[in-house]
């Protein structure tokens, strides 16, 4: 997939690669290794059907950029992805503060940091094929607090919750939870199958990886943080467009998003980073949920009353009955 760019403290720039995927059922067995090297994102082997039916591949103008997933968040659908694939932009793209292709993003910009900006011209698709399909909008775009690459101390928090501007149908979305150490778990995404490849694949890929102790990840810049995965496996790594995919396992005895594709895999020649699908992030998802609901139901409600008030027209162009005026007190007809 496309490149990103992947900034530190301690680094001019790097560039990494991630996943995506979802296998998707209320409950399923452990994912399971079967040795083979072709399971692999790079190397490629297509996603299974369970796979591939949370499936969200990110776009910005029309271009292919990231992967993501149709997540349920209490009791709402939304994309998650890597907070670096809304707010960084892909080569070629323009990054403007005003006017441009990019919006200022007033979550991310209130963090006091450098600015970072979303793009206006965001856009998924669902389906294990990239290419075909509607490209929906979005009606809300939201960044982890703390989102940096190792600018600040603490979390790098590389994660974004995505509010699609209409329902997104076909999906089955999974619910969130925790990775354990050394728990075997699948990788899916539309990332570059090999080396040496120049377009990603049009149709979902898939890998099996393990999670593994932080200690395997301590090469990677920008450094691993707190609330972070490490994975890896003998033959497998996520490339360039895998960013912000998932890592599925169980978890409860379902299967669940256990963390989003970060930085390092292929790219950087060592085991994969994941921000974790841990407590905290948990916690900030379904606030940000609670409050689009909240916000919801508020706009809904003014509209009635425009409705009635014949402020806006009434869908069906039938216009409301006003009720009926009540005399005032002693006044004799």
């Amino acid at each position: 997939m496309h490149r990103r760019r992947w900034v530190a403290a301690t680094v001019a720039a790097l560039l990494v690669g991630a996943f995506v995927a979802a296998p998707v059922a209320a409950t399923a067995s452990a994912p399971t290794d079967q040795g083979d090297p072709t399971t692999l994102i790079i190397g490629g082997k297509e996603a299974r059907e369970r796979e591939a039916r949370a499936a969200v591949s990110i776009h910005v103008d029309g271009r292919f950029v990231c992967s993501g997933t149709a997540v349920r968040i209490l009791d709402r659908t939304a994309v998650l992805t890597a907070a670096h694939c809304v707010t960084e932009a892909p080569a070629g793209v323009a990054r403007t503060q005003a006017g441009g292709s990019w919006l200022v993003a007033p979550e991310v910009a209130s963090r006091g940091t450098v600015p970072e900006m979303v793009p206006m011209g965001l856009a998924v698709r669902t389906g294990r094929d990239r290419t075909t399909g509607p490209l929906i909008g979005w009606t809300r775009v939201v960044v982890m607090p703390g989102w940096s690459w190792g600018v600040e101390p603490g979390r790098v928090s590389d994660a974004a919750l995505i509010d699609p501007a209409q329902p997104l149908r076909g999906v089955v979305p999974l619910p969130l939870g925790d990775a354990r150490t050394g728990q075997v778990v699948r990788a899916v995404g539309w990332g570059l199958t090999a080396i040496d490849a120049t377009e990603p694949p049009t149709r979902v890929q898939a890998a099996t990886l393990r999670t593994v102790q932080a200690a395997r990840c301590a090469g990677t810049l920008p450094a691993m943080s707190a609330g972070e995965v490490c994975v890896a496996a003998p033959h497998a790594a996520p490339y360039y467009g895998d960013s912000g995919g998932p890592i599925i396992g169980l978890h409860g005895g379902r299967l669940a998003v256990q963390g989003i594709a970060s930085r390092g895999g292929a790219a950087s020649g060592g085991p994969a980073i994941y921000t974790a699908a841990d407590r905290k992030l948990r916690e900030w998802a379904e606030a940000r949920v609670r409050g689009w609901n909240r916000d919801d139901a508020a706009m809904e409600e003014e509209l009635e009353r425009d409705q009635l008030s014949g402020l806006v027209p009434v869908p069906g162009g039938v216009t409301p009955v006003p009720p009926p005026s009540v005399p005032p007190p002693g006044y004799d007809s």
